[in-house]
């Protein structure tokens, strides 16, 4: 099952997911993913306000969504987690009713 993650900034989820062992630091200073973890990093979501707004596009007039940001940075897990690990990963909960992107499960 897809987990879903939000933070405020990159580096608090750099920290969340190297304190709940999906990641670890290897000897070049680098983040390395635990074996048994999938990752996908999403960073900003915007999702359509529902309403359009009039672009030109190749000097044609186009109607196009107007967006807005969903607040935080995204990212997603796949792989079993242990309660000390939930207790420390800023998981989403609930979790989106209609995510961005999920793993093929």
């Amino acid at each position: 099952m897809t987990i879903f993650l939000r933070t405020t900034s990159i580096p608090e989820m750099r920290q969340a997911l190297i304190d709940g062992g999906i990641f670890v630091i290897d000897g070049a200073g680098d983040m390395a993913l635990v074996d048994g973890y999938s990752y996908d990093f999403i960073g900003r979501i915007y999702k359509a306000t529902g309403e359009v707004e009039t672009v030109e596009v190749g000097g044609t007039p186009s109607e196009e969504p107007v967006m807005e940001m969903v607040p935080g940075w995204h990212a997603n897990i796949l792989g079993p987690l242990t309660d000390a690990q939930r207790s420390v990963l800023p998981i989403l909960d609930p979790p989106p009713v209609t995510p961005e992107r999920v793993f093929a499960e």
